[in-house]
């Protein structure tokens, strides 16, 4: 049973999209998919040649579609282009805000969120980056300089050369 249920289903949903409502609309429909043979006895039609048939019988129920509406008419020519242009261009907008789910736009949004935060992150670390070179370039300078100092003659010329002040400092506070 399930599988007819599953059938039945398939059959609908082909039905609905094709705009086949009554019994009519499939006796229309099924001329499309047979032919006569020699004899003039129905024959039916190559898969192959199926979706052509189709075609067929959509373009016939469009052209009978757009018989009927004329029939009703109460507009000019120019006012129904004007309308199904408005229409057009009103369909196009709307199926462009339905291009993205509203479930990856959050995503999206989150993520660029996390973007920016990512970018003001990395931009302070650039910015620390630079202060810590600066740093070491003065660091090094320093060093070179103390050693001048503590490499000079004066030192030596000195009672207590600040090399033996530096020396007990640091094995104090081994």
């Amino acid at each position: 049973v399930p599988r007819m249920e599953g059938d039945r289903m398939k059959v609908d949903s082909i039905l609905k999209a094709l705009a086949i409502t009554n019994d009519h609309d499939i006796d229309r429909l099924q001329r499309f998919f047979f032919t006569d043979d020699e004899q003039g006895e129905p024959e039916l039609i190559s898969p192959d040649q199926a979706c052509l048939a189709i075609k067929q019988f959509l373009k016939e129920q469009m052209a009978q579609a757009s018989g009927a509406a004329q029939a009703f008419r109460t507009t000019t020519p120019e006012e129904d282009g004007e309308r199904a242009a408005n229409a057009e261009a009103r369909d196009i907008w709307d199926q462009c805000t339905s291009i993205i789910s509203t479930k990856t736009f959050r995503v999206w949004g989150s993520l660029e969120q996390f973007m920016k935060k990512y970018n003001t992150i990395l931009t302070q670390r650039a910015t620390l980056i630079g202060e810590t070179d600066k740093l070491r370039m003065q660091n090094s300078e320093l060093k070179m300089l103390l050693n001048q100092y503590l490499e000079s003659k004066v030192n030596q010329e000195l009672y207590v050369p600040p090399t033996a002040t530096i020396s007990r400092l640091s094995t104090n506070q081994l």
